[in-house]
């Protein structure tokens, strides 16, 4: 995109005594009110008029209009592809995470609106289930028992609100 035209050699080069053009008609591309290029017409064997001028004006709209569009499409393209890589380097750290998660002795799991998106296998060992993959949408309070739900529930509330670790119970 190139707003000073006129400055360039090509412009020179179409503008010069000697150019091999009887007649040129320069139609920029405007989009959003910023020139993204220019069309350019010559050798009409009658010459450009009004007429010509505005015709080329509304073709130069739809070809600034197709112009700008080819550029999103290829800045998303691209965006696409960063975000594909963006996703392999993801999937790669999330395995290297579940294969140290899953490799600790102790009983692992994580917990988002009180339901179980991810647990180890010595947790379903000490929960007496075949895979962790059983305990997945489990509510946490299935973890415990019942006794212990109300302690569990304020030790969640009070962990949530201050941010901190709560002691073992």
């Amino acid at each position: 995109t190139d707003n000073e035209f006129m400055k360039r050699h090509e412009a020179k080069e179409l503008l010069a005594e000697d150019n091999p053009f009887s007649n040129i008609l320069l139609s920029p591309l405007v989009y959003c009110g910023k020139a993204v290029g220019v069309m350019c017409l010559a050798n009409k064997a009658d010459g450009f008029t009004d007429h010509d001028k505005r015709l080329a004006a509304s073709f130069t709209e739809l070809l600034a209009i197709s112009y700008i569009n080819h550029q999103y499409i290829k800045d998303l393209k691209a965006k696409q592809a960063s975000l594909e890589e963006l996703n392999r380097l993801v999937a790669a750290e999330k395995l290297k995470y579940e294969t140290l998660i899953d490799a600790a002795q102790e009983g692992i799991a994580v917990f988002v609106k009180n339901k179980c998106v991810s647990a180890n296998t010595r947790t379903a060992e000490l929960i007496g289930v075949g895979s962790s993959s059983e305990l997945i949408g489990r509510d946490i309070l299935a973890f415990l028992t019942k006794k212990d739900h109300s302690l569990a529930k304020a030790r969640v509330l009070k962990a949530l609100s201050e941010g901190e670790p709560q002691p073992p119970m």
